[in-house]
């Protein structure tokens, strides 16, 4: 027996089993999982594409989210020159991203990781937040 309940485009399916708890289920539409496929995606992009516009303090505008794009655990080349950058080709490291926030110069808002699997050769250096 199939008990289905719509609520505008939410759809919760109920199957009772024998012996079993009640499973639900449920159905998210394709185009929710497109809209947020998008936010994503562009979130990530969004610290690859724009640099934060300076202050005459030589702070940014805004707060800003690091993007780690690659697993390894290279430093980063220059540490508090605004660019999270291990090598000059725009490679973020979770200790790149670390090391950069560290330094002060960024307001960093978010670290996003955006690899599966972060490969460390030593320990990490303390993430260091101002209030």
């Amino acid at each position: 027996m199939k008990n289905t309940i719509q609520l505008k485009r939410w759809i919760i399916t109920a199957k009772p089993k024998p012996f079993q708890e009640t499973q639900v289920r449920l159905a998210i539409p394709r185009s929710l999982h497109s809209l947020l496929f998008a936010i994503v995606l562009f979130a990530g992009a969004w610290p690859l594409c724009a640099k934060a516009e300076r202050h005459e303090e030589g702070r940014p505008d805004f707060g800003v989210i690091l993007a780690v794009n690659n697993g390894g655990d290279a430093h980063d080349l220059l540490p508090g020159d605004g660019y999270c950058d291990t090598d000059g080709t725009g490679t973020c490291t979770l200790r790149a991203a670390i090391e950069e926030t560290n330094a002060g110069f960024l307001q960093v808002d978010s670290i996003l990781i955006n690899v599966p699997l972060v490969t460390l050769t030593e320990k990490l250096p303390l993430l260091i937040v101002s209030t």
